[in-house]
């Protein structure tokens, strides 16, 4: 890593860790506070009156800003509260997306219908059978919808990169992922449609 990169780094994650601070001392600040008055037989308070909110606030968001502006895919974040109530107050520009496709192949397993032997008196069936790849074809329609079905509300905008967010590096890199089917010359291919920052390494 270049020496510039690393004192850049170095200083984004001293403010962070500043402000992580400040907020710690304040937080200690009205606890020992509220325990010395709990002696003098008090016992209800107000947290509005023990708690400076407008300096929570302020600690807070530039916590934000500062987190934000150390992500890959942000170019810059910017505290811009000017103290109006109801208007943006945090400027964020993102990096742009761009578009990846990892093909694979599909295997289709079908359910066999249940059949009656009526020499053996029982019912009796195969679980499954593999369909081709002519075959599959014909499916591409249900696969489709059966994958628009299963997602929920939290992939809306980010696919299965919802249950990813966790993974720091990749998550920042990787915006989304969708899965899908496409068909790619005779062949119906399973499809991972990312937006993603930058390059994968």
């Amino acid at each position: 890593m270049p020496a510039s990169d690393f004192m850049t780094e170095s200083a984004s994650d001293f403010s962070s860790s500043v402000e992580s601070f400040d907020l710690h001392d304040m937080i200690k600040g009205t606890v020992d506070k509220i325990a010395e008055l709990a002696h003098t037989d008090k016992a209800d308070f107000t947290s509005a009156d023990m708690i400076d909110m407008d300096e929570v606030e302020s600690l807070v968001k530039n916590a934000i800003v500062q987190q934000l502006s150390q992500r890959d895919d942000i170019i810059m974040a910017k505290n811009t509260d000017i103290g109006v109530d109801f208007q943006p107050d945090i400027h964020v520009e993102a990096k742009k997306l761009t578009e990846l496709k990892f093909y694979c192949p599909l295997k289709v397993q079908r359910e066999i219908l249940p059949s009656f032997d009526e020499d053996e008196e029982e019912e009796f069936f195969e679980d499954t059978e593999e369909l081709s790849d002519f075959e599959i074809l014909e499916y591409q329609s249900e696969i489709s919808d059966a994958i628009e079905a299963y997602q929920c509300d939290d992939e809306e905008n980010r696919g299965i990169m919802a249950y990813l967010g966790d993974r720091k590096r990749f998550a920042d890199r990787v915006y989304s992922i969708f899965p899908s089917v496409e068909k790619v010359g005779e062949r119906l291919m399973g499809v991972f449609t990312c937006q993603i920052c930058g390059e994968l390494r």
